[in-house]
């Protein structure tokens, strides 16, 4: 009987931690966007090793060496397996212990708040089926004898085995893919006298697209690309599923990893304008320079049509660097920001609303925008520069601006429990975006705390960069909590680990980054 209980607890505490781990890795997956160079960088984080460093697995594979030394020994040197039955047995029922705890273990994270799940889409279905029949094939063979000689090998190869479906279909995506861009490309070659805008940066991209639709859709039927849709295929199936010959603006947001892939949107859309917002170390370790972070933004800027227009946001170092490059190459080049064709000066950054003076040739103008943030009167400028670039009267878009409204998970200011003021940013987070925050905080006379998700993919500039927030927020008077572990010595004291507790029940309280996101949904 006891036994049998133990058998039952056994393969329960087998298949629910088995489960667990599949889900949580494909969550993993599919959150790098089955990239192999995005997954291997967040492996290297203080977050990403606890996955594949933590105890409980080393454990496991001091266990399963020590059993395959002792196997081999006594098959080639003694002659005999049976001689080391007890050792092997004990083995086998450390590994059998662990699973149980697993097991209870993933049960009681369940209760408490649940797994971490994939959005299920025909990818990770597929990608959780191949694993699946890999993992639990003893079952389908009814061969329980299977699972306990090679059970600790299935769960070790676990990893492997996702690995090489995600690869997998990786390749077949790929195929499809293809198939999508040249679909895509046939169908916006139909469509005639269609002004196609182009935004890239490593910051600033996706504000910059949502006002300047705003702006223009006073005068024309504009399509964008929508949130994070801006991949060569995510631009592609914006073509194919909305595009109609009603448009006349089309606005595409350009995200890169790497040289090249730019190249393969502006192939598609052949932009007649391009806007560069910003570039800093975003995404720095998957580029690995800043250079080479340039040369990638630039490819907007080559992919131009020889009519076009390309716009540079001056007030970035790195940008200007761009436009001086560019002037070389291009002649239609235009510039906003604080330089020698100043474009605009800032009156007043209050909490609930920014008002500045838009500057354009001989004409200056007050606007007001209710926006929280310096740092968006940026985007407000090169979305308004823009538009009077293509005959937008000066007056036209002052009216326009006033419609503007932050993007979703942008600097959204509300009300929430007690009193408390909570600031949504979490969108996406950047080095100049984080520290932009952190200066919009330092309007507000009350207790202000950063809910922040380390950056990632920074490269060698990580720790010089979460210092420098660490001491933004320090001289800011903000008290940090983390989301995860990742840099927390670099904080110096200032900022502690959020564990399931609860945030101050007073003060101004900002969220930077997903996993921030997911914690503010506990208190909306």
């Amino acid at each position: 009987m006891i036994l049998r209980l133990f058998t039952i607890l056994l393969i329960s505490s087998f298949i629910l931690r088995t489960v667990r781990n599949l889900l949580f890795q494909s969550y993993l997956w599919q959150l790098k966007e089955y990239r192999l160079d995005r997954m291997l960088s967040y492996l290297k984080t203080t977050q990403g090793r606890k996955v594949i460093l933590n105890p409980l697995s080393l454990i496991k594979w001091v266990l399963i060496v020590i059993g395959l030394t002792v196997i081999i020994y006594s098959y080639f040197v003694i002659g005999s397996i049976e001689s080391s039955g007890f050792l092997i047995l004990i083995l086998y029922l450390l590994f059998w212990f662990i699973w149980c705890f697993e097991g209870i273990k993933s049960v009681w994270v369940l209760i408490k708040g649940g797994w971490r799940l994939p959005k299920f889409t025909v990818k990770i279905w597929l990608i959780l089926m191949t694993s699946s029949v890999i993992t639990f094939s003893w079952v389908y063979l009814e061969n329980f004898g299977f699972f306990l000689t090679y059970g600790p090998l299935l769960d070790k190869l676990l990893t492997s085995v996702i690995i090489v479906s995600v690869m997998v279909l990786n390749l077949a995506s790929w195929l499809i893919k293809k198939i999508i861009v040249i679909l895509a490309k046939r169908k916006i070659e139909r469509t005639k006298n269609l002004i196609v805008i182009g935004i890239t940066g490593s910051y600033g991209k996706t504000s910059t697209k949502e006002y300047l639709s705003t702006i223009l859709s006073s005068r024309y039927k504009v399509l964008k690309t929508e949130g994070y849709n801006n991949t060569e295929v995510a631009v592609a199936l914006t073509i194919l599923k909305q595009l109609n010959s009603s448009h006349e603006v089309f606005i595409v947001e350009m995200g890169a990893y790497k040289k090249g892939e730019i190249k393969a949107i502006c192939d598609i859309v052949h932009p007649q304008v391009g806007i560069i917002t910003g570039i800093n170390q975003q995404h720095l370790e998957l580029f690995g320079t800043l250079e080479k972070t340039i040369a990638a933004k630039f490819e907007l800027i080559k992919g131009l049509r020889k009519q076009g227009k390309a716009i540079f946001n001056l007030n970035n170092k790195y940008v200007r660097k761009m436009y001086e490059n560019a002037q070389i190459e291009r002649k239609d080049l235009s510039v906003y920001g604080f330089s020698e064709k100043e474009s605009y000066k800032v009156i007043s950054i209050r909490p609930d609303c920014m008002i500045f003076e838009l500057i354009y040739k001989k004409e200056k103008i007050k606007c007001q925008v209710n926006l929280y943030g310096e740092q968006n009167i940026e985007n407000v400028i090169g979305a308004s520069f823009t538009a009077l670039l293509l005959g937008f009267s000066i007056l036209e878009v002052k009216s326009a601006v006033k419609k503007l409204k932050p993007p979703i998970h942008t600097m959204r200011l509300f009300q929430g429990k007690n009193g408390r003021l909570f600031i949504d940013d979490t969108f996406n987070s950047n080095p100049d975006g984080v520290l932009a925050a952190l200066k919009y905080l330092t309007l507000f006379r009350q207790k202000k705390y950063l809910v922040l998700t380390p950056l990632i993919e920074l490269g060698k500039e990580a720790l010089k960069i979460h210092e420098m927030i660490g001491e933004k927020a320090a001289v800011s008077g903000v008290s940090i909590f983390l989301t995860n572990p990742n840099y927390f010595n670099t904080f110096r004291g200032i900022a502690k680990i959020y564990k399931d507790e609860e945030l101050p029940k007073s003060g101004v309280i900002l969220f930077e980054g997903k996993e921030a996101g997911k914690i503010l949904k506990n208190y909306v």
